[in-house]
């Protein structure tokens, strides 16, 4: 009677079956899916995305910038016209701060950098008239921004999951007006 494959006639084996057992598995396995792999990766995958429209509109802002009359008119116009920075918004990214520059690069090649918002900042030699020009005239938008998660999650800090990533980036366009103010005779790029 010590053998264990000895059963009496009351006693039974059990014998299980593990066909359900899968579905009860299913439910967390899914959740930890979602949750750890899903979410993660489609915040991420938003990121390169909302950083093409940040360039595509501040790209597309600088060129309307650069056909000001004058580099004055680009400085307002860069204040009051908030079309491209309330798009951006929308689309969840928040523009923190935004920077005109004049960057003037000589016959030579040496680059120099002159804010716009400073009238007459221009030296008269780099000025088209003088010895070391005409040279190139590129008007250079700065912007910083942080760009939201697609999905915002509670949590640390973690840039791009939980909490918005910063940038900075810059874009340019060739200052087209290069003519002279007929009442000031003061080059419209230093007015």
């Amino acid at each position: 009677m010590n053998n264990p494959h000895h059963f009496s006639r009351f006693a039974q084996p059990v014998l299980r079956n593990f066909r359900g057992s899968l579905i009860a598995e299913f439910g967390p396995a899914l959740f930890l899916l979602i949750f750890c792999f899903v979410i993660p990766l489609l915040d991420l995958g938003m990121l390169p995305i909302r950083y093409g429209l940040t360039y595509a509109a501040a790209t597309n802002a600088v060129s309307k910038l650069a056909l000001a009359n004058k580099a004055s008119d680009a400085n307002r116009m860069l204040q009051t016209d908030t079309w491209w920075t309330s798009f951006l918004g929308k689309c969840g990214i928040d523009v923190e701060q935004k920077q005109l520059a004049m960057v003037v690069i000589n016959k030579k090649g040496s680059g120099q950098v002159f804010a716009t918002d400073q009238p007459g900042s221009i030296p008269s030699a780099l000025l088209p008239d003088g010895p070391d020009g005409p040279g190139a005239y590129i008007l250079r938008l700065s912007i910083k921004a942080d760009i939201s998660p697609l999905l915002v999650m509670s949590g640390r800090g973690i840039p791009g999951l939980t909490s918005p990533v910063p940038i900075t980036l810059q874009t340019s366009s060739v200052w087209e007006n290069l003519g002279r103010d007929p009442d000031t005779t003061e080059y419209y790029l230093n007015e």
